[in-house]
């Protein structure tokens, strides 16, 4: 994992005051957004803990849309894609089709309507923070000059397994390493979203681990993030509507021309895990304010999707050869130029070993041909004996470290160089049996053809 940022995002709220109405003019309540103070025709209440504000502020201040419904008493207001719906003297909001429990109803204040605060703030992903010292709350927002207000385009993130909703003016960029990455249904196995405006950069990156969730997704965020090297605080996030998640705040960072400012692993719909992270440069970092709430932000707002990662036993098949997938292997692969790679990593949970298998497709052998002293294991691929060689000696015992390899001679032009780490004896056989089922496709790619040609 990369070095990483200090601070957090727009900050939670706990505040535990008497249980009885206290006046504003008694115990003045102040509000800033950012730095700058906020003033009210009817001044904010404390009620039952609870931080009440006009509903008419929090929909200038959003530049949310607001409507009142006279036929159920209540207010709609419309920001984005999200619809929030509160009902004078009701404890139930909805929030877009969830009904989310308030502590406190929405009150009526000198033909005002007041509500929580922190509810509605947190239902349209702006969180606060209490001071109090200065008996304030204090409003934090991304950076406006970058993000113009205006996430209200949302994104797809890994074709479908998961969504953000994102500025208008975010590119998703699917090169990596210069070929494209995919898997099944040409699906993204990685997805990299730039955000640039004004001179100043974010990327936001995930990439499918293909590892399940053991549950407990603070242990999984220990087990996948942390370093030694790099220490830093753990905090899961579980909201209404988000996918659950645990994001790491660095103690330090390194500023480079790729600074991560936050890493994450994101649980999916079937409890699979994704790794994100969101990036700048030096220069955004010197030029561009809250940098860190910005990608705190995007963060904790990402929702779960619905597509579902393949975990059956399947047929592979592409213009190179065919191969049967056994149950629980992933699948995903990166296209150059000239060349193919694919995997087929074993899905397991976070701390064990995962076994895979590599397949190399391309005109040239990715390896020199290991001495006999280190052939191991016979057997036949597509029609084709071969020899599986041991990275270390001739032995066929599996340590979590041995690396096996073979070549395949592909019809008329080319090789298939295939690899393994299979971590275990189960998964090792599981993998040749794997092997075994290459067929290859007859004649050459359309690039070997035309290069052959000229």
């Amino acid at each position: 994992m990369s070095k990483k940022i200090l601070s957090a995002l727009l900050f939670a709220i706990i505040l535990f005051l008497p249980g009885h109405l206290v006046s504003a003019q008694d115990n003045a309540v102040k509000v800033y957004i950012d730095d700058a103070a906020i003033s009210f025709d009817v001044n904010p209440q404390i009620v039952n803990g609870r931080t009440m504000i006009p509903l008419r502020f929090i929909a200038e201040e959003l530049k949310a849309a607001v409507k009142w419904d006279a036929s159920t008493n209540g207010a709609v207001l419309t920001r984005g894609a999200k619809t929030v719906k509160v009902t004078i003297g009701r404890t139930k909001m909805l929030v877009n089709d969830s009904t989310i429990n308030l502590d406190t109803p929405p009150i009526m204040e000198n033909g005002r309507i007041l509500v929580p605060l922190r509810a509605i703030a947190e239902a349209f992903d702006i969180r606060i923070d209490w001071n109090r010292e200065a008996n304030a709350v204090i409003i934090s927002t991304p950076n406006k000059d970058f993000l113009l207000d205006n996430f209200t385009k949302n994104y797809s993130l890994l074709t479908g397994r998961l969504y953000v909703d994102l500025p208008e003016f975010a590119v998703d960029n699917a090169v990596y390493h210069g070929g494209i990455m995919g898997y099944e249904g040409n699906a993204g196995r990685e997805t990299r979203i730039i955000m640039e405006k004004n001179g100043a950069k974010l990327v936001l990156y995930l990439s499918e681990l293909f590892l399940e969730s053991s549950g407990n997704m603070l242990s999984d965020g220990i087990e996948l993030l942390l370093e030694e090297d790099a220490p830093g605080s753990l905090v899961v996030h579980s909201r209404p509507g988000k996918a659950e998640k645990v994001i790491i705040t660095p103690e330090e960072y390194e500023i480079s021309s790729q600074t991560c400012l936050r890493e994450a692993i994101i649980k999916t719909a079937d409890n699979l895990l994704v790794y994100a992270a969101v990036f700048t440069d030096s220069e955004t970092l010197i030029a561009l304010n809250d940098c860190e709430k910005i990608a705190d932000f995007i963060l904790e707002n990402i929702e779960a999707g619905d597509r579902k990662v393949n975990r059956s036993a399947r047929t592979i098949s592409n213009h190179v050869f065919t191969m049967q997938l056994k149950e629980d292997y992933g699948w995903y692969y990166l296209s150059g130029i000239d060349y193919d790679v694919y995997y087929a990593p074993k899905i397991v949970k976070p701390g064990e070993f995962q076994p895979y298998l590599g397949i190399y497709s391309g005109g040239h052998p990715s390896f020199s041909e290991y001495p006999e002293d280190k052939t191991t294991l016979s057997g036949t691929i597509a029609g084709q004996k071969i020899f599986w060689y041991n990275e270390d000696n001739a032995s066929s015992i599996v340590k979590t470290d041995s690396l096996f390899e073979t070549l395949v001679q592909k019809q008329g032009y080319g090789y298939l160089n295939i690899w393994a780490r299979p971590r275990n004896d189960s998964a090792w056989k599981e993998i040749r049996e794997m092997s075994e089922t290459i067929v290859l496709v007859n004649g050459m790619p359309e690039f070997f053809q035309s290069t052959q040609q000229n």
